[in-house]
């Protein structure tokens, strides 16, 4: 009987619920860290470095930059999430709302591409890919400290019991 009403809780959750339980789940330093190091600093090189450069991009070079940058999150993204084998309740549907992001953000950059409404694009898909990227990633026990820690100690359990 437990059992049939836990199922059906399961059931009725919707990708919206699970896309929230995932967003406001991952936060830990090292998440952090990784996020703004890796993803931002680094993974954005191309977005910051044509300024720093002192290269005259302007705006709209901006703007394009966002979206090419937000289309490099969204693309590993997805990949993680279809090789996965983290228990999502609703995988299928969370892989094609991000493929569908995806297409969208390729499309509005053909569409978009140094028109005025770029820079608005452009920090939209950065944002929704960003989001993607932390649905995806909020289980990734190498990005989370205790998950790293209890991973750690379990296989030095597993190891010792062979000796």
């Amino acid at each position: 009987m437990e059992r049939k009403i836990k199922e059906i809780r399961i059931m009725k959750k919707t990708i919206f619920h699970e896309l929230y339980e995932r967003l406001k789940e991952p936060w830990c330093i090292s998440f952090c860290w990784y996020l703004i190091l890796f993803i931002f600093i680094i993974g954005g090189t191309g977005v910051w470095l044509p300024f720093v450069k002192g290269c005259n991009v302007g705006l709209l070079g901006l703007a394009d930059n966002l979206i090419t940058f937000s289309i490099a999150i969204i693309g590993p993204s997805l990949y993680s999430l279809l090789l996965s084998s983290s228990e999502y309740e609703n995988k299928p549907s969370l892989f094609l709302f991000g493929f569908s992001i995806l297409v969208c953000d390729i499309i509005l950059l053909l569409i978009f591409y140094n028109s005025s409404l770029s820079w608005l694009i452009g920090v939209l898909n950065t944002v929704i890919a960003v989001l993607l990227w932390i649905i995806v990633n909020h289980n990734n026990s190498e990005l989370i400290d205790s998950k790293f820690r209890d991973t750690l100690n379990a296989n030095a359990k597993k190891l010792g019991q062979k000796w």
